[in-house]
């Protein structure tokens, strides 16, 4: 029989495609339950009520997915709790749908250019924290230039880093290492130089490195910032007690130019249609 904990640890592998985090950590997990036949049902809800439904598409299915590779796709069951289009995403996620196929007219691209831009954002974030630990350790911008993948150790919990200086990182610096790692990896880049342009496994070439180190500076640094709001959305619909919210005691319209779950949100004179109104 599955356990809770072994639940969780498969949605710990779910990652915000935006912003490189565990929905676990975001905690975007609203439940977990093992039904009539051992099946698991998951609940998620996201930061806001209006949040786009491709990005919230793209966490769903992948939940789906990890759950799927645990218990088998007969016993899972996944939905999306207080979202303005959760009753659609659900259904098709469980039917196995691609977005495409759900919003047919909408869809555009599909995901798959979407979640390829977001994974080149999540590398650059990835490499500015590669780089920023490397230099912490003594090593110079040239040294780290020099650096392959060929130099890098992995086991249980450190890296050790071979060149001329030798290095062992341990515990979060060796975890933001077997990271960046993991995502080079994933794209067939197993050899070569350890510092990338991208995930295409593009060496440096003429690009600086100072110019690299910047880029991935800002990218990371507006991830962090994202996930920092993300976090704090999240904290605030959790004490509401409705996905549109009371704000001051008046029930609110939704509104998708709008963001009822921000604090100290206030509409001007919009009362909620009776059946749309919070109880």
């Amino acid at each position: 029989m599955v356990s809770k904990s072994d639940i969780v640890r498969a949605l710990e592998a779910v990652r915000d495609p935006e912003l490189d985090i565990p929905i676990t950590e975001l905690g975007l997990i609203d439940s977990i339950t093992t039904g009539s036949g051992e099946v698991v049902e998951v609940t998620i809800r996201m930061p806001t009520y209006w949040c786009s439904p491709n990005f919230t598409y793209m966490i769903v299915e992948d939940a789906r997915k990890a759950l799927e590779k645990l218990v088998g796709p007969a016993r899972v069951k996944v939905f999306l709790k207080d979202h303005h289009d959760g009753e659609r995403i659900t259904k098709c996620v469980n039917s196995g749908l691609r977005f495409e196929e759900c919003y047919p007219e909408e869809a555009g691209e599909g995901l798959e250019g979407l979640r390829a831009r977001m994974r080149e954002k999540a590398f650059l974030a990835r490499l500015h924290g590669l780089i920023r630990i490397l230099l912490r350790k003594g090593l110079t911008l040239g040294e780290l230039e020099r650096l392959r993948l060929e130099d890098l150790e992995v086991s249980q919990g450190s890296v050790t880093i071979r060149g001329a200086k030798r290095i062992t990182l341990e515990s979060m610096e060796a975890d933001r290492i077997v990271e960046y790692i993991g995502m080079l990896r994933e794209a067939g880049v197993t050899r070569g130089p350890l510092l990338r342009r991208n995930l295409r496994g593009e060496p440096l070439g003429k690009e600086k490195m100072e110019l690299l180190f910047s880029r991935a500076r800002l990218t990371a640094s507006t991830l962090s910032f994202n996930a920092e709001l993300c976090k704090l959305l999240m904290n605030t619909r959790k004490l509401s007690s409705t996905p549109r919210g009371k704000i001051r005691g008046r029930a609110i319209a939704p509104d998708p130019a709008q963001h009822p779950d921000y604090p100290g949100y206030e509409t001007a004179g919009q009362e909620a249609p009776e059946d749309q109104a919070s109880p």
